[in-house]
């Protein structure tokens, strides 16, 4: 595989490629997360949703506003073969909570509009990324052409 991955890759290193390490692409998306975090439009509609759940009894975020993480505490266990019932009501009622805080389209909103920024602000770079990506896609047509 290293030969084919060389040929696909030219003078770029090939898993770097394939995760845009040290590219705009990947320091739009890092950038964009650390946005997420700190607006607070995405941090009172999070907090509206924690409180949502809560009415339920279902505790989804800690003392320092943080996710929590643990399934278990929630009755989530990953490794049965379906859904309990009480897995079905905790989706069921996260739905609810869900619309009814437009958490999600808050924070679609607020990374889009972040993106879009950064995406004009670095239009060169990406257009190099963009280049880069094309001549793989051509190496690999190659490569596969040749069997």
């Amino acid at each position: 595989m290293g030969e084919a991955e060389k040929q696909i890759a030219g003078d770029t290193d090939f898993d770097t490629m394939m995760l845009y390490e040290n590219t705009p692409v990947q320091e739009i998306q890092s950038a964009a997360w650390a946005v997420l975090q700190k607006d607070p439009y995405v941090q009172a509609a999070r907090q509206a949703w924690a409180e949502c759940m809560a009415e339920e009894g279902y505790r989804t975020i800690d003392e320092k506003g943080m996710p929590i993480l643990d399934f278990e505490s929630l009755g989530i266990d990953l490794d049965a073969p379906k859904p309990s019932q009480t897995e079905i009501d905790l989706a069921t009622w996260d739905v609810h909570c869900q619309q009814e805080t437009k958490v999600a389209e808050t924070s679609f909103r607020v990374e889009s509009q972040f993106q879009e920024a950064e995406i004009g602000k670095r239009a060169e770079a990406l257009a190099q990324v963009k280049k880069t990506y094309e001549e793989a896609v051509r190496n690999a047509a190659t490569v596969l052409a040749q069997g």
